[in-house]
């Protein structure tokens, strides 16, 4: 490391931690005799790798550092003073893979949203980098509605796969969010690089979640009633189709239902979704070390008790046991809003 990348190096990293402090005071001072490029490098860099107790290691911009830790002042500074980009990229990294952040997320990930309202009044773009993308994944409701309300984009994909915010909320379950997105306009047709739509997504899910409110067949009710169709993805599958191939008992059986689905379609579902769940159960139960005999039995005993969704339910929990999730956090942020406080806010 040369001798001014050094210096470069530790004045970015004092100016970050006085964003980090809230003591944008300090600003003048740091950058007192130096040259402008020397301070606009420092405004803008993100090669201070930082320890944070939420995130893990995260490069954050001191503008970005500011609105994480709640400082308004040092927003209004770094904007007014030093013209900074208010829609500045960092870069956190959560379980092994980088995501972009902005200022804006930050405040979102925070729950702040005083200090999100205060950098969109300062011209943040609600769309950039995806903020509504922040609040899908860690299945935060009141911010995907906050985001909503303040006119976030309800079809912008949140990742390099296509997948929509209305995707996500399906694989999570959340039939207050499906509503939410759907009354703004959230597409149910739009798909994802591998053709899969929103119902193709809640079709491939394997993990079966506890439905606290049991919303899945009212879920798809509602994409359905949105426009959503029985379309194939790039493998040649519908949902249906999709929810079979993955075991997924719970969407089948809610997809047979609808009046969409032929009687010669439900029966070859029928017999795709009892092989497959035959299948899975002989191979957890440890079909190498079983004799011929045992197989037997045990695939007997699974055919009977394919004709009763309770014992279903029984033997996929005993045989795939699922912790909480984020799915269940987002669950809980839901139920303390009535639907009709989600209608109300949907509203046009």
């Amino acid at each position: 490391m040369d001798k001014l990348t050094s210096q470069y190096n530790a004045l970015a990293r004092k100016v970050l931690i006085a964003a980090e402090s809230g003591e944008s005071e300090k600003f003048k001072g740091l950058f007192k005799g130096r040259q402008p490029e020397e301070v606009t490098e420092a405004l803008n860099d993100v090669s201070q790798e930082r320890y944070n107790d939420v995130l893990g290691n995260v490069r954050f911009t001191p503008l970005i550092a500011g609105a994480w830790h709640g400082h308004s002042d040092v927003i209004d500074e770094l904007l007014d003073e030093y013209k900074v980009d208010v829609n500045q990229i960092g870069n956190i990294s959560v379980e092994g893979k980088k995501h972009e952040i902005t200022a804006l997320c930050a405040a979102i990930r925070q729950e702040n949203f005083e200090m999100a309202t205060h950098l969109l009044e300062r011209g943040a773009n609600i769309n950039h980098c995806s903020p509504l993308s922040v609040a899908c994944y860690r299945g935060d409701f009141t911010a995907m509605r906050f985001l909503v309300k303040k006119g976030a984009n309800v079809n912008a994909p949140v990742n390099k796969e296509g997948v929509t915010p209305l995707m996500v909320a399906c694989e999570r379950y959340s039939l207050y969010v499906v509503r939410l997105l759907l009354n703004n306009t959230a597409d149910p047709r739009l798909e994802d690089m591998d053709g899969n739509s929103a119902l193709h997504r809640l079709a491939l899910k394997q993990r079966m979640y506890v439905l606290k409110n049991g919303p899945l067949p009212q879920i798809i009710d509602t994409l359905v009633e949105s426009g959503a169709k029985m379309s194939l993805n790039q493998a040649g599958q519908t949902p249906l189709a999709a929810a079979c191939a993955s075991g997924n008992v719970e969407v089948a059986r809610a997809i047979m239902c609808l009046p969409e689905v032929r009687p010669e379609e439900q029966l070859t579902a029928q017999e795709k979704l009892r092989k497959k769940l035959e299948s899975d159960v002989i191979e957890r139960t440890g079909s190498d070390e079983a004799s011929d005999g045992d197989k037997t039995r045990k695939k007997t005993s699974w055919t009977q008790k394919f004709t009763n969704p309770n014992e279903i339910r029984k033997l996929k929990w005993s045989l795939k046991k699922s912790k909480k999730t984020v799915a269940d956090k987002i669950e809980e942020i839901a139920e303390n809003d009535t639907l009709e406080t989600v209608e109300e806010i949907a509203s046009p």
